[in-house]
């Protein structure tokens, strides 16, 4: 749907998630609409405190009253089941957190949902959208060269548990928080995954470390090593013929050619002065109201689903 006018914008959800989204639609000139959240009185002190001009107390009457364009719905994980029947039954388009669900089945039934109300669904990765990723992709863009893509995950279930996530969410946290890390293997491994070769397995004990190796029929090889209830580093090394780009941390870029230090140029203010990655993200999502690709869909979301499941033989 092409829009010649600002589009408008609603949201669900207003805590830090739902706000980091907020600021950085209100950075590209979209109209923020309304407010819909949990609890009558909280949400309409938070829509007043945060400039929303109405609150609503129900999807419904959000997209009654305000005949957004689109919709940002920030929740926490396990209400996303029940919050996404209604959020999809509108002719909003929408751009929703990842994970999608609490696990692979409920994600599939999430975009059965979608599906069926023929929704036009986005999901924030927002790491795809990071300037050190979009730096990396483009280095290693013109590199014929298989790749090798080594992912260095750290999880914590024990810590998720204490940080107030319910435990169903924690025991599944390779799909709530490892997807973050597994999604690199989706923007930078080529074609389809064609084997997965476990090196030491998900035991699901408490102190474990996974080990795996991924192939791609195009010949990049995928490399994943967690550590749970571990100490480690979040890190993606990226390598291509003569060039390696390492992010550790993520939102930084380090970028080698011929084994020698290249600046890779990048104006990291954007992640800096935001939530990283999600200004270029709301770009992103607002071009794709126009037919726009570079906004990851819902079926962009089940396949890194999918790939979490594999890699932990879950399914």
């Amino acid at each position: 749907m092409a829009i010649d006018r600002p589009v408008r914008v609603a949201f669900v959800g207003a805590g830090p998630i739902g706000i980091a989204h907020l600021k950085a639609f209100r950075s590209i000139g979209v109209e923020v609409v309304g407010l819909c959240t949990k609890g009558a009185d909280t949400g309409a002190a938070l829509a007043v405190e945060h400039g929303f001009p109405m609150y609503a107390s129900s999807i419904r009457e959000l997209y009654e009253r305000t005949q957004a364009d689109a919709v940002v719905a920030a929740l926490p994980i396990a209400e996303m089941l029940n919050a996404y029947r209604e959020l999809f039954a509108f002719p909003w388009a929408s751009l929703t957190e990842k994970p999608m669900g609490v696990d692979l089945r409920e994600a599939r039934e999430i975009a059965s949902i979608a599906d069926f109300a023929h929704h036009r669904g986005f999901v924030g990765f927002n790491r795809r959208h990071y300037q050190a990723t979009r730096t990396a992709l483009h280095a290693i863009s013109t590199r014929t060269a298989p790749r090798v893509v080594t992912v260095l995950d750290q999880q914590d279930r024990d810590q998720a548990l204490r940080s107030g996530h319910p435990l169903a969410v924690a025991e599944n946290f390779m799909y709530a928080n490892s997807i973050h890390l597994i999604d690199y293997f989706s923007m930078f491994c080529r074609g389809t995954l064609s084997d997965v070769r476990p090196l030491r397995p998900w035991t699901g004990a408490r102190g474990c470390t996974v080990e795996v190796e991924l192939a791609f029929n195009s010949g990049d090889v995928g490399r994943y090593k967690a550590v749970w209830e571990q100490k480690g580093p979040w890190a993606v090394e990226v390598t291509s013929g003569d060039i390696t780009a390492v992010m550790r941390p993520l939102e930084k870029l380090a970028l080698m050619e011929d084994g020698r230090d290249v600046d890779p140029f990048v104006d990291f203010s954007v992640d800096e002065n935001f939530k990283p990655g999600f200004v270029v993200q709301a770009e992103s999502f607002i071009d794709a109201l126009s037919g726009n690709p570079g906004c990851p869909t819902i079926d962009d979301a089940i396949a890194t689903t999918e790939l979490v499941s594999a890699i932990y033989q879950l399914s």
